[in-house]
């Protein structure tokens, strides 16, 4: 059986980007890191990325996008973002940090909507998705949305590591003082979240992954989900005649467990 490798694209010449070939299967797939929100003066997009999906025939995300438009699947999702009947988030959060992020909502005239109702690791993703968007960071922006699109106009089929269903549960199995503890952290340092987006746009478009280390540690879900990825991808690379692009968030490539390093 062949030896599977990855290179940095760069490695070998290629235009600068988190992009990687995966060589050892029937045929090369690619491997890129992605950012999900960007602003406009962060692009355009390193060549890197349109190179290798030039390449490809299908696109694989970290889940299908596709999921997200199916109205049974966002019901499950919110079925388990939310508190039910007896909880919400301000019972659960200390007081302070419930008044620190009342505070930044506020300034903002951004709605609280349902996040009294939300579990601490659904309110942190509204709420960094807030912070990046008051620093000029779009989803309509990033790479997932702008190769989803590419794909369903080019005709090329998309799929996905993991299920709908597999990331929610992932999420939401953390236990309760792990996911206030991470909701807490984010609270406090909620004006740092657009410079720090900022910096490891950089590193993106640079292809430094010396930086991204530097800047991401990774959690135990993203190692865990690395895991689990690898697997899949390895097992697609070795039998799949199709040349695939797998679009992975950015800060899955960071650190010793990085998803780029698994398949190597």
């Amino acid at each position: 059986m062949a030896t599977i490798k990855a290179r940095q694209l760069s490695d070998e010449g290629g235009p600068a980007g988190l992009v990687w070939k995966v060589t050892g299967g029937v045929v090369p797939h690619f491997l890129a890191g992605t950012l999900h929100a960007l602003r406009r003066q962060d692009h355009p997009i390193p060549p890197a990325y349109d190179e290798a999906y030039r390449q490809c025939r299908q696109i694989y995300f970290e889940t299908s996008p596709l999921d997200g438009l199916n109205p049974n699947q966002r019901k499950a999702f919110f079925d388990q973002a939310l508190f039910g009947a007896g909880r919400s988030l301000r019972t659960e959060l200390p007081a302070a940090s419930w008044r620190k992020m009342m505070a930044f909502l506020d300034r903002y005239r951004l709605p609280a909507g349902d996040l009294s109702k939300a579990k601490p690791w659904y309110a942190a993703i509204r709420l960094r998705d807030h912070a990046l968007e008051k620093a000029g960071f779009r989803k309509n922006l990033g790479l997932e949305y702008i190769y989803f699109n590419k794909a369903r106009t080019t005709g090329r089929p998309v799929g996905g590591l993991s299920t709908f269903e597999d990331q929610v549960a992932r999420s939401s199995a953390t236990d309760d003082f792990q996911q206030l503890r991470t909701l807490i952290q984010l609270i406090d340092h909620l004006g740092e979240v657009g410079a720090e987006a900022a910096a490891v746009v950089e590193a993106w478009q640079t292809g430094t992954i010396s930086d991204l280390d530097r800047m991401i540690v990774p959690t135990e879900d993203i190692n865990a989900s690395n895991s689990l990825w690898a697997r899949r991808i390895l097992r697609l690379v070795r039998n799949s005649p199709s040349p695939t692009l797998f679009l992975i968030g950015a800060a899955h490539f960071a650190g010793p467990k990085g998803i780029q390093r698994l398949i190597s």
